[in-house]
């Protein structure tokens, strides 16, 4: 098969029509939590997750691969694929999962610790 080896006319494609597909995306949820714990062996979702963080010291591990979550980096996480979380000074515990939040002596009404 012989690849298209003609030069466009033009760089700028404005004047020429376009099609492009609609995409019906909907936001099913958006929070902004600070947390102490976030260590989960295994989740899994049937929707797309979005991470972004503000400061260092989280990650996302896939595939035997650790992702850190950082200020300057947006994680995305495709349906009904498995990961886990931690923080970059905690290890997963054997239940497999620890979530708190707050900070300190303040705490974020309903987020708690579950050992």
């Amino acid at each position: 098969m012989d690849a298209l080896k003609k030069i466009p006319d033009k760089g700028d494609p404005s004047d020429i029509i376009q099609l492009f597909p609609r995409y019906n995306l909907q936001l099913h949820c958006c929070r902004y939590w600070w947390l102490q714990h976030w260590e989960f062996k295994e989740l899994s979702f049937p929707y797309w997750r979005i991470y972004h963080n503000s400061y260092q010291g989280a990650m996302v591990m896939y595939d035997g691969k650790e992702y850190a979550l950082t200020p300057d980096k947006v994680v995305m996480i495709a349906p009904n694929t498995a990961y886990a979380t931690r923080m970059y000074d905690h290890k997963i515990p054997e239940i497999g999962y620890s979530l708190k939040g707050g900070e300190g002596e303040r705490s974020f009404g309903g987020n708690e610790r579950f050992e």
